[in-house]
C-alpha cells in the first residue's frame, strides 16, 4: 500500500487561529464565499514526498528520529503572495522568514532524504503557509488588497517537525501526523 506523504513544520494552534482570523476579516469586505484551508491543516511544507511504500515511510521515520533534532525557530510572516498568474492565482499564501536561518536544518533534512533515496528539498524552496486554494475567479481588487495586508509583528515559534500522511478525499485532503520531532 502507498502512503501520500510530506514533511512540514507544525504551527502552534493560536498562530493558525490568528492567520484564519486575519484572512476572514479581510474577506468580509468581498461578497461571496472564499473557502480557507482548515485551521488544523495550516503548516509550512518543507518537502512533498509523494506516494511512498509503508517500508519507505518506516525507514524515513527511523532516519528522521535518529538524525533530526527538534526545531527551534521563530518565524516572521513577511508577506502575502500567490502561486499562478495574477489573472488566475491558484494558491494564496503567507510567506515566512526563519530566525535563525533555515539553511542548516534543510541540509540536515536533505541528508536524511538522500540516505533514504528520496529527492532533496529544492534550492528555490520558499517557506510559506497555504491559506486558500483558489477555485473560482476572485473579485477584481481582491488580490491587490490581499498582497497589501499588513504583516507587522506577525510571528511565532516553531518547535515541531512532522512527517504527515495526506489522504485525498472528495471533501478535500486530510492530514495525519505519522511522526513528530519535538
Amino acid at each position: 500500500m502507498k502512503i501520500r506523504a510530506f514533511l512540514a513544520f507544525e504551527l502552534p494552534e493560536d498562530f493558525r487561529l490568528l492567520l484564519i482570523q486575519i484572512f476572514r476579516y479581510f474577506t468580509v469586505s468581498f461578497r461571496g464565499a472564499y473557502p480557507l484551508e482548515k485551521q488544523q491543516k495550516l503548516h509550512i511544507t518543507v518537502k512533498f514526498l509523494g506516494d511512498l511504500t509503508e517500508n519507505k515511510i518506516a525507514d524515513l521515520s527511523v532516519a528522521l528520529k535518529k538524525s533530526i533534532r527538534a526545531p527551534a525557530f521563530v518565524i516572521d510572516v513577511n508577506e502575502f503572495g500567490y502561486f499562478g498568474s495574477k489573472e488566475e492565482p491558484t494558491i494564496l499564501w503567507a510567506g515566512a522568514d526563519f530566525r535563525p536561518s533555515l539553511d542548516h536544518y534543510i541540509r540536515e533534512v536533505n541528508s536524511v532524504l538522500r540516505d533514504c533515496n528520496l529527492p532533496k528539498i529544492d534550492n528555490g524552496y520558499k517557506p510559506h503557509i497555504t491559506l486558500m486554494r483558489v477555485r473560482k475567479k476572485l473579485p477584481e481588487e481582491f488580490l491587490d488588497k490581499f498582497l497589501s495586508l499588513d504583516v507587522t509583528n506577525l510571528n511565532t515559534e516553531i518547535r515541531s517537525f512532522v512527517l504527515y500522511e495526506s489522504k485525498l478525499l472528495k471533501s478535500g485532503s486530510v492530514y495525519k501526523p505519522l511522526l513528530k520531532v519535538r
